[in-house]
């Protein structure tokens, strides 16, 4: 223990025993390009990302139209969105019970001092004394007073019980205490709610934009986990149950999925007389009418979260063949390496498709292909976006406007390489295909731009972190530029925000409006007639033209795919320098393959841009010509193939 006294951070006064559980960093976030988002972040972006949404609602918006609300967030990770706008929407919810429920007393205020004067009418028949009336809206009982006859409602009556026949559905409540205690039956429910829940007003709203205002997908199982219990925690009420969000908190890849239509005509037989798409609608819509039922009420008890539990395995069953079908139409295109391949791959599936569908054939099959494409390490999980959430892009439900009314989050950051090895092959070729005008050297992030676009209604807004790479070059062009050329208008932008915290990372922030937005547009705090997709306040969105007076001047260099390349003392995966010296005096040949090497390193730290690392480079050669060279290619094969070798397996 003396020996590791000096190792012992302050920061741990007691040492773990053997066998106790700790917390150690992983590379998962480095990986995937992800980071957790402080609420520093998340308020304002979600705060600005709602403004234009609210504001659509007009200056009085209903508690109705606040929880018909749809925000969703398509990378969640832990949350930290949701629960942000689950916050902020639970905040106008209230205010606009509140407002409720003002406006109906003072609506409510002549109707019911009529009728506490003729309660008072009653009292006479009952033998208290009262002013009689000529005219009111109970004139049996005021004929039957001039009659000195008492009907059995009369005698029936007392004060404090709830007046009968009261209009619009409204019933006076205890008239002698409280005169102005209205149950709204028809118009008002949340007002009812908020009048006689013994809960807190805004723990229950959150409660309730939670289980009908919320959505999210993260491709990740356990980041969906940890994001039932973020908002678990900010809808935690005392004697309740947690808030049902299965229905709403999904995992599934955001960027892989089909839409219904696609899985509908995937092996679809025309000699038959119900076609595909025709059982696929009634399945959704029984699926929908089962997700209503869920995100109808709020979960008040055990036997509610039972029920929704049993609604969501009704849900499970209807989609069950939707997604298998979509699972092996994308392992199709996932088992090609070319377009000939897939289209074949595609044409054998489509008939297996088929004689399950149309003959009954065994299904084990078609389960065998959908298994394999989400098994592994890299495994994909598809997500069909109008299936699984179906009363957001259902037409009818959102007035013939379907999608999103709002979708927040920070999605991960990933180039090229990144993205190549952290997900199956394949996956490159499928975001160009299913994006157009991508391009490959594009960061990930603009894919989910893109994404978030497609899914938003005309009209809603969405907010998003990205890298600062959003803005120039291939990334732009896949992200902002595509989406500004298709009708999105960016509102507000902050180019270059470092990050709150320990991360060395400079973002940008962007809000981008589906449809023209007329009012103010705010870059980096300031007011700008126009944002373009380079976030800047003029010009225009497209591509620069390129200058051939600059051809052939510059170009990107050389990708060095792996360190065992390099002839540096500071990396332990390079070979020190002092043997590239030795190899050189053994055969001066050896000098012809060795070249200065300058980086990233060299040009930020050296005004001279000096050099102090060497690589191995064999240009174009082939194999047998770089044997030549048998020194180079000893150290090639001893720190280099080793780890293509393990690549070649994985992947």
């Amino acid at each position: 223990m003396a020996a590791l006294g000096r190792k012992v951070s302050r920061q741990t006064p007691n040492i773990l025993p053997v066998g106790s559980l700790y917390l150690q960093p992983g590379e998962e976030r480095r990986r995937s390009g992800s980071h957790y988002t402080p609420r520093s972040l998340t308020k304002p972006i979600v705060e600005t990302t709602l403004r234009p949404v609210l504001e659509a609602l007009g200056e009085r918006p209903t508690a109705e139209q606040i929880l018909s609300l749809k925000v969703c967030d398509l990378a969640m990770g832990s949350g930290a969105f949701l629960v942000e706008t689950c916050r902020q929407l639970a905040e106008k919810l209230v205010e606009a019970w509140e407002r409720e429920r003002n406006d109906t007393r003072l609506e409510m205020s002549d109707d019911v001092q009529t009728r506490l004067e003729m309660s008072d009418h009653v009292h006479i028949r009952l033998g208290i004394n009262s002013q009689s009336h000529n005219q009111s809206p109970f004139q049996r009982t005021e004929q039957s007073s001039n009659s000195n006859q008492s009907s059995k409602e009369d005698l029936d009556y007392e004060p404090g019980n709830s007046f009968p026949g009261g209009r619009d559905g409204n019933a006076i409540i205890n008239t002698d205490r409280n005169r102005n205690a209205i149950i709204n039956t028809d118009r008002n429910e949340n007002a009812t709610i908020i009048n006689h829940s013994p809960d807190e007003p805004l723990l229950l709203a959150r409660r309730l934009v939670a289980q009908r205002c919320l959505y999210g997908v993260d491709k990740n199982p356990f980041a969906v986990n940890l994001a039932k219990l973020s908002l678990w925690l900010v809808t935690l009420a005392k004697d309740l149950p947690f808030t049902f969000l299965d229905h709403a908190l999904k995992c599934g890849d955001s960027l892989v999925g089909l839409r219904k239509e696609e899985i509908g005509s995937f092996g679809k037989d025309a000699a038959y007389d119900l076609p595909l798409l025709a059982l696929l609608k009634q399945q959704l819509e029984r699926a929908r009418s089962y997700r209503t039922e869920i995100q109808a009420l709020d979960t008040r008890s055990d036997a509610d979260d039972d029920q929704k539990r049993n609604y969501l395995y009704k849900i499970e069953q209807e989609l069950h063949e939707a997604r298998l079908i979509g699972d092996v139409r994308i392992a199709a295109f996932f088992e090609g390496s070319n377009k000939k391949q897939r289209e074949e791959r595609e044409k054998e599936i489509g008939e297996l498709v088929r004689n399950w569908r149309y003959h009954q054939a065994d299904a084990e099959g078609l389960q065998e292909i959908a298994s394999k494409l989400r098994s592994g390490e890299r495994g994909i999980i598809l997500f069909n976006w109008d299936i699984e959430f179906p009363e957001v892009f259902d037409r009818d439900d959102r007035n013939n406007n379907p999608g999103f009314d709002a979708i927040v989050g920070n999605p991960p950051f990933a180039g090229k390489n990144t993205t190549i090895n952290a997900h199956a092959p394949g996956y490159q070729d499928w975001l160009k295909e299913v994006y157009p005008e991508s391009h490959g050297n594009s960061d990930i992030v603009a894919f989910f731009f893109r994404r978030a676009f497609e899914i938003l209604r005309q009209g809603g807004t969405l907010g998003l972190i990205a890298t600062n790479t959003i803005a120039q070059g291939d990334t732009r062009s896949t992200g902002l530029r595509w989406i500004c050329q298709q009708g999105g208008t960016i509102y507000n932008a902050q180019k270059r925000l470092k990050w709150p915290g320990l991360a060395a990372v400079v973002v940008s922030v962007v809000n981008i409006f589906q449809g023209n937005y007329k009012q103010t547009k705010l870059l980096n705090g300031r007011e700008v007639p126009r944002i373009s997709a380079f976030l800047f306040h003029a010009g225009g969105n497209e591509n620069p033209a390129v200058l051939l007076a600059n051809a052939e001047k510059s170009f990107i260099g050389s990708y060095v795919l792996g360190m065992g390349f390099t002839f540096d003392d500071t990396n332990p995966e390079a070979t020190p320098i002092a043997e590239m010296h030795r190899l050189i005096e053994k055969d001066s040949k050896n000098a012809e393959r060795i070249f200065p090497y300058i980086g990233g390193e060299e040009v930020n730290s050296s005004p001279t841009h000096a050099h102090r690392r060497y690589v191995i480079n064999f240009g174009e050669m082939s194999e047998d010509e770089a044997r030549l060279y048998p020194d180079l290619m000893e150290i090639v094969e001893e720190k280099v193939k080793p780890i293509r070798d393990t690549q070649s397996r994985n992947g």
